[in-house]
């Protein structure tokens, strides 16, 4: 028999195995600490726990080894790059091992970016992968002061307050809610049914993001007895507790009874206050029992005093005509910090009566129950109250109004601190871009730009001198305060299009067609000021294509002007009907008053840039309105260039110039009612010629063709006076320029006055 010895090494059973730590690396934000989980990778052999001993210091910033075996990271003040620390775990059973952890500090970008979901994106958003931060004087683009802020809000319905500085903000996709705040900001919606303000929100400024609190009744009272008047922090907000009894017997005490509740109302012991009121002869219903002020304050400067959304529940609040006849009555106030009175909403769940006092109280009182008294759990003796406005001090009165001792229960109390909102700084001059879908612009105060862009948009230029164009879709724009430009790009931009020039500051609202092309407009006078006088008219505008038909129209109200096209757009008769005139060309046929039709030997435009006109105000073109020449001529609104001549046949003018008909150049008769200098991002001038000089049909009206002259071929361009050289050699020479001759006498401009005057 053979035997085998075992022996057994006692050191070997107990010997521990060393932990291992695995090295880490981190991608922190621009001074900002991060936690970071070192332990999450590190392992034991046995299983042993395993706990971080210490960390060293790394060289641009510091580090806290957490109890949690976590460790923070805080870079050093504005440093971004890599860094990092070695730390060292234990496993409590004499096991060691260390390993680094990399960091790798992000340098701002200058932008503030959202992320794919739905952000409140404000001067505490911290979401930005870089650190980057609205109105934290961190703005690093070119040209960009210190809180200019870059903000691209990303995918999801954003809510952006872009706050101090001139800030540039891209909405991106989704239903996003922009406002521009202080400075002279460039908004854009992106894509989605985006409300885009200039400057502040119209209902007091920023939103508030909240921070939830709810009220614990036993923070007053830890053995759920009475509660006594005193002060209880409850997070970011202090509650001042006062209770004031006008009634023997009448107390507030915290109960654990079974209350009320609706899904999502949380209830737990102690969170329901009673209010206790004697019956008898003090239980009138006339005077309350007792009386009851919270007041909401707060000591961190970085939150409003004010809370928001208080919503809380009454309780058994109903009566009884029985042996313990009662009635609940409970009248409700609420203030905000100013001692204004602030809007409750009450909702009875049972036949509880509530009435508005009027004087910014509400009166609940208990609905007459057939089944007697209630107990706090009935649903029908429970009312939902609901404060949505800032609100600093709540009062609740109660009486009881029949000879029998009665409560009532206060519970579910919950409300919203909000954080203190930056001054958003001054209004500023905007430009509003809504991008595709159907959006909603306001520009408020300052001197905007507003762009609807694709969609069905609504825009508000507010006050100032603002520029308004609704883009394509049918859109409805409305002017606002003072001197607005409505643009409309395209025949295909205005159609369906309603603009409203408005009526308040200094009005004077100008819509410019100029490049909406063949159009016709019908306007009537809706007003005038004899002081100014200046005309406001309301009426529509007819798009048309190359044939004269109407492709769509646009309506327009409360414009002092309206700069059509002679230029492109206006109505000149041939043999074929009217046509464009920026459509004719050299060889088409032309009807003219003296030779019948004629035949166009050449055809010019010249471009009036807005850089051009406002160094040449002479330049700028005069605006003919509809019947503004007698007899209902011209047939609609025409813009020419100042010197371009119209003609005027009338007595007068054989009374005063021995000439039936003459011509007078458009910037002559100015001084006529319905003719004015007009204002204008820029225009096109096109001229034609004939054989010889032509009195023709634009609109309706009689007008000169062009006649080469030294000053209207000297202000011309070096290649359009040598095509009409080409064509009119005989033009090159003073001789051959006075030989072709007006075809009718041109009145000088004292002479108009005289005509126009008479």
């Amino acid at each position: 028999m053979t035997y085998f010895y075992y022996h057994h090494d006692d050191d070997d059973c107990d010997k521990n195995s060393d932990p291992n730590a695995v090295n880490d690396s981190a991608n922190v934000k621009y001074n900002t600490a991060q936690t970071i989980a070192v332990l999450s990778n590190d392992s034991d052999p046995d299983s042993d726990p395993l706990k971080v001993t210490w960390a060293s210091d790394p060289a641009h910033g510091s580090v806290t080894v957490n109890p949690d075996g976590t460790i923070t990271y805080t870079p050093d003040p504005n440093y971004s790059g890599t860094d990092s620390f070695t730390y060292q775990i234990y496993d409590g059973q004499g096991g060691y091992d260390t390993a680094t952890v990399t960091i790798d500090v992000s340098a701002p970008d200058g932008i503030v970016e959202g992320t794919s979901g739905s952000d409140l994106i404000d001067a505490h958003y911290t979401g930005d992968p870089e650190g980057d931060m609205v109105d934290n004087n961190d703005a690093i683009l070119p040209g960009a002061a210190p809180n200019d802020d870059y903000i691209i809000a990303g995918d999801g319905n954003d809510t952006v307050y872009a706050g101090q500085g001139n800030d540039s903000v891209e909405g991106g996709q989704g239903n996003d809610l922009i406002f521009g705040e202080g400075g002279n900001d460039t908004l854009e919606g992106g894509d989605g049914n985006d409300t885009i303000y200039g400057d502040n929100d119209p209902a007091g400024g920023p939103a508030c993001d909240p921070v939830s609190e709810t009220v614990d009744w036993s923070h007053f009272q830890t053995d759920c007895g009475e509660v006594k008047d005193q002060t209880v922090d409850l997070g970011e907000t202090k509650v001042h507790f006062d209770f004031q009894s006008q009634d023997y017997g009448a107390k507030a005490t915290l109960t654990t009874s079974a209350q009320y509740t609706e899904a999502g109302e949380n209830f737990d012991s102690c969170s329901a206050l009673q209010l206790y009121g004697a019956g008898g002869d003090c239980g009138d219903g006339v005077s309350p029992t007792s009386t009851t002020v919270l007041t909401f304050s707060s000591d961190n400067s970085d939150y409003t005093g004010e809370v928001q959304g208080l919503s809380f529940r009454i309780n058994d609040l109903d009566r009884s005509d029985s042996y313990d006849d009662h009635v609940d009555i409970v009248t409700l106030s609420a203030v905000d910090a100013d001692g204004n009175p602030v809007d409750i909403t009450i909702d009875p769940e049972g036949n509880q009566t509530v009435t508005d006092n009027g004087d910014g109280t509400y009166t609940i009182t208990g609905g007459d129950q057939d089944t007697g008294s209630l107990n706090q759990d009935d649903q029908i003796g429970s009312v939902k109250v609901t404060i949505n406005d800032p609100t600093a001090k709540l009062t609740i009165a109660y009486s009881n109004g029949g000879d029998t001792d009665q409560a009532i229960s206060i519970t579910d109390m919950t409300y919203d601190t909000c954080p203190v909102q930056d001054d958003p700084g001054e209004p500023g001059d905007d430009s509003i871009m809504g991008g595709l879908g159907d959006d909603v612009l306001y520009g408020q105060q300052g001197e905007d730009t507003l762009d609807g862009g694709a969609g069905s948009d609504n825009l508000d230029g507010g006050e100032g001198n603002d520029t308004l164009d609704g883009g394509a879709g049918a859109d409805r724009v409305y002017g606002g305060d003072d001197r607005d430009l409505f643009v409309v790009g395209s025949s295909t931009d205005g159609i369906g299009d309603t603009l409203d020039g408005g009526e308040g500051g200094d009005d004077y609202d100008t819509l410019d067609l100029q490049g909406a092309g063949p159009l016709r407009v019908h306007s009537t006078v809706t007003d005038y000021d004899p002081v100014s006088g200046v005309s406001t008219y309301a009426g529509t505008v007819d798009f048309l294509d190359g044939s004269g038909n109407v492709t769509g129209t646009l309506e327009f109200s409360n414009m002092e002007d309206i700069i059509p096209c002679f230029t492109p757009g206006t109505l000149i008769a041939t043999p074929r009907g009217e046509v464009p005139v920026e459509t004719l060309r050299e060889g088409d046929k032309v009807l003219t008053r003296d030779n019948g039709i004629q035949e166009v030997r050449w055809a010019g435009r010249a471009e009036m840039s807005r850089e051009r006109l406002q160094h040449a105000p002479h330049l700028k073109p005069v605006l003919i309105r509809k019947g503004s020449l007698g007899n209902d001529l011209p047939e609609r609104d025409m813009m020419v260039s100042p010197n371009h001549r119209m003609l005027v046949a009338n007595d007068k003018t054989a009374l005063y110039f021995e000439e039936h008909e003459v011509l007078v150049a458009a910037k002559h008769l100015v001084a006529n009612r319905g003719v004015d200098t007009v204002e204008t991002l820029g225009t096109s001038y096109l001229h034609f010629m004939f054989d010889r000089h032509e009195v023709l049909l634009a609109n309706g009206s009689w007008t000169e063709s062009f006649q080469p002259g030294d000053q209207t071929l000297g202000g011309m361009g070096n290649s359009q006076r040598q095509e009409i050289f080409e064509i009119f050699p005989d033009l090159q020479t003073a001789k051959g320029r006075d030989s072709y001759h007006a075809a009718r006498k041109t009145l000088k401009k004292h002479e108009a006055n005289v005509l126009l005057m008479s």
